[in-house]
């Protein structure tokens, strides 16, 4: 909520790419109020099925949302998962 500036990260080092997303919004509860939020958990249990890290930091100064993996090259020298 209330974010003014987004940014949007896209690296690839030593065989990992990472994909972060950081906002400078109000940030977030961890534990919906009523139980019902499902967004996080949906996150990590994709992340864990394609055998990626996932890690979610909210303040009040923002989120910063970071996923990453590793990376093979095939045959000829493109990175894949």
């Amino acid at each position: 909520g209330r974010a003014t500036d987004i940014l949007i990260s896209f690296t690839s080092d030593n065989g990992i790419t990472s994909l972060a997303i950081k906002d400078n919004g109000k940030g977030f509860q961890k534990v919906h109020k009523d139980g019902k939020g499902m967004g996080i958990s949906t996150m990590k249990y994709r992340a864990n099925m394609v055998g990626a890290n996932i890690d979610i930091r909210s303040d009040r100064k923002g989120t910063v949302v970071s996923c990453s993996f590793q990376t093979k090259e095939d045959e000829k020298g493109r990175r894949k998962m």
